[in-house]
């Protein structure tokens, strides 16, 4: 389950509503301190361990705007980041289908837009 987790700055303090939970509340100086407080408060209210990792949107609200570009950017930079990985994963996937059906890594390698040294080594991490 993801948590949506309201954020608002009073003063020099990071103040968290979790909306889903009633009666969960924390602040911290900073960012990231907020989020490692959010965590414990989830976990205490739900009651689970500490090493439990809850997943959670935070939404900002009467941030200054240069601060709510900057949340949009890392947004947008933690979704290409989750779609670098697919993507790598996909292409060491095809290199190993490729070599299995008998093409060179030579031949590979323009195909995926690599060298083949870099096929190589995606193949031989694999297996």
């Amino acid at each position: 389950m993801s948590y949506t987790v309201e954020v608002t700055r009073e003063g020099g303090v990071w103040i968290a509503d979790v909306l889903d939970l009633p009666g969960a509340h924390t602040n911290a100086r900073n960012l990231e301190v907020l989020e490692r407080h959010i965590q414990e408060v989830i976990g205490l209210v739900l009651d689970r361990p500490d090493f439990e990792v809850f997943d959670v949107n935070l939404v900002f609200k009467g941030v200054d705007e240069d601060f709510a570009r900057a949340v949009e950017l890392g947004k947008r930079r933690e979704e290409l980041d989750a779609e670098h990985e697919q993507l790598v994963a996909r292409t060491a996937q095809s290199a190993i289908t490729l070599v299995g059906k008998g093409y060179s890594m030579r031949d590979i390698g323009p195909a995926l837009r690599m060298t083949h040294g870099r096929v190589g080594q995606i193949v031989r991490k694999a297996t």
